[in-house]
């Protein structure tokens, strides 16, 4: 009986250990997430503006050549 209640115990234990090591795991999966979609926004972001820039550049050549 005190045998089972020990094992018992150990696994409880152990599952809480475990589940405490995944809930960080987890929130530094997390929070890397949040960085590569900031990241992500901020590329997007970056290529629209080089997009817009290059496309006013073209257009001013244009008028300069007619």
């Amino acid at each position: 009986m005190f045998h089972n209640l020990l094992i018992a115990i150990a696994f409880i234990v152990t599952i809480t250990v475990f589940l405490t090591k995944f809930e960080t795991i987890f929130k530094r999966l997390n929070s890397i997430n949040r960085h590569l979609t900031r990241v992500a926004k901020n590329t997007k972001l970056l290529i629209n503006y080089l997009g817009r820039a290059y496309i006013r550049y073209r257009r001013t050549i244009q008028k300069s050549y007619s």
